[in-house]
């Protein structure tokens, strides 16, 4: 049976749903991704255009394009995922004050561009943000610096987990489109969520193996290694606030207190992680919000090495889930939006998204600086050994 793209049915109301069936071999391989973006001569081409609508929508473009406000608006952008987020070489340093005036949303990844980069832990939450976008009646524009690998990667994605499609119809879609070519690194990922989405159409009841299958216990030397970098250097975050996650903001004391600011950010709940009048603290409580209509949640956790916030950890990730299956967006804070508080979005990513605490950590270091105490992580760990024996 010829395999037929969900959005084409999707035209005629008349045609009834087709179930994913692969005309493909069992096994993707990285040679027939690269045989797919090659041209009739069997070269690599970069873009001929700035920018092109690869699917109904969805535009790819480079970084010129994304910071041509006037231009977007031109062309109906509602939404700008940056997917090459910031101020290095090879990066586009925008954020969502970049666009405030436009009324155009904004979501971004810290992607690099190279072989090495496991950009597997962004791809669903992107392609999840792409699709709320989409059937909120917007239009996309999905970018890095050329519109070449990283954007086309998470295009890619999306179509495969929104669209049902087999990552190489996926490529030939865009590829129709537009001149482009994921790295190696990324084509071999794309591949093996293909592998995953298979699995699971084979088992529908199961759920696609997202977490990264790591072959050593975690230990806090290796989320030190994931703050740090190969700088070796601990950073304070760059921003007062920044959202880590779909819905989900790591915040500072200030953010938290500008209830003005939290209205702007479309904020349905607040959750304190360092509740208290003491120094250190954040001394807020439910009547705080109580005009603003937000949700309050609070735990009184101290920063410290020697404080044990686990069994703080499960009651707040359920807290912050149920928020967010109301359709809500939540604001997680302590002092400074380091610690305490991305612990707690740490443990929701691992309760409730299946992650490992690496790959947890990862995430939410790709979007703001953080880095929690030495206990803490210790704590993060003990519970990433704990839901390994659950599973």
């Amino acid at each position: 049976m010829k395999f037929i793209p969900r959005y084409l049915l999707e035209k005629n109301n008349n045609v009834t749903m087709a179930t994913h069936a692969s005309k493909y071999p069992p096994v993707c391989t990285t040679e027939i991704l690269e045989n797919i973006v090659k041209d009739d001569e069997g070269d690599i081409n970069y873009p001929s255009h700035p920018y092109d609508e690869v699917y109904s929508d969805v535009y790819i473009s480079d970084g010129e394009t994304a910071l041509d406000k006037g231009l977007l608006q031109k062309l109906g952008i509602t939404h700008v995922v940056n997917c090459a987020q910031g101020p290095k070489f090879g990066h586009v340093n925008t954020s969502e004050e970049y666009y405030q005036g436009t009324g155009m949303q904004f979501y971004a990844i810290k992607a690099n561009d190279v072989a090495g980069f496991n950009i597997a832990p962004f791809l669903e939450p992107t392609a999840n943000y792409i699709d709320q976008a989409l059937k909120s009646g917007g239009k996309l524009l999905v970018h890095c610096c050329e519109g070449f690998s990283r954007s086309t990667t998470v295009v890619v994605a999306y179509l495969m987990l929104h669209k049902d499609m087999d990552v190489r119809d996926a490529l030939k879609e865009i590829r129709s489109k537009r001149e482009v070519c994921p790295n190696q690194g990324f084509m071999q990922i794309l591949c093996d969520l293909n592998t995953q989405l298979d699995e699971r159409r084979r088992n529908p009841s199961g759920a696609v193996e997202t977490r990264q299958k790591y072959t050593t216990p975690c230990t806090e030397e290796d989320l030190e290694l994931i703050i740090t970098g190969k700088a070796g250097m601990v950073m304070m975050p760059s921003h007062a606030s920044d959202e880590v996650y779909p819905n989900i903001i790591i915040a500072d004391n200030t953010t938290a207190l500008d209830k003005g600011k939290l209205e702007k950010l479309q904020v349905t709940h607040v959750v304190n992680c360092a509740q208290g009048p003491q120094y250190g603290h954040v001394n807020t409580t439910e009547e705080y919000y109580q005009e603003t209509g937000m949700q309050f949640y609070a735990i009184k956790a101290d920063d410290s090495a020697g404080f044990n916030i686990m069994p703080l950890l499960e009651p707040t990730a359920n807290y912050i889930d149920q928020a967010l299956k109301s359709e809500g967006k939540v604001v997680v804070h302590c002092c400074e939006g380091f610690s305490r508080s991305a612990t707690v979005v740490v443990a929701y990513l691992m309760l409730h998204k299946d992650m490992d605490a690496r790959d947890a950590l990862k995430e939410i270091r790709s979007k703001r600086e953080v880095c929690p105490n030495e206990g803490f992580m210790k704590i993060l760990c003990d519970l990433n050994v704990k839901l390994e024996e659950r599973r």
